[in-house]
């Protein structure tokens, strides 16, 4: 498999993000059959799973880390000026 066929985790993220509001929008939408909500709940539950699978990403903790220290120093900055 080619390295450009692999998502980065920046991308990977807010992708989950979209597509958990768009499964927790059908998923308690009363206009829906209640096969189609319950779907959509069960892909929720999977996305979760997956989700719950970048915590042990090494480049996943590297990354936060790396926003704190960046959000620290950001707010370091502007307290100064």
């Amino acid at each position: 498999m080619s390295q450009t066929d692999v998502p980065l985790v920046h991308q990977v993220i807010p992708l989950f993000d979209g597509i958990t509001r768009a499964l927790d929008d059908h998923a308690g939408n009363l206009d829906y059959a209640p096969a189609v909500r319950m779907v959509a709940a069960w892909g929720r539950a999977m996305l979760n799973k997956y989700y719950g699978l970048t915590d042990d990403s090494i480049v996943y903790r590297i990354a936060m880390c790396a926003l704190i220290v960046i959000a620290i120093r950001y707010a370091m900055l502007m307290s100064v000026e």
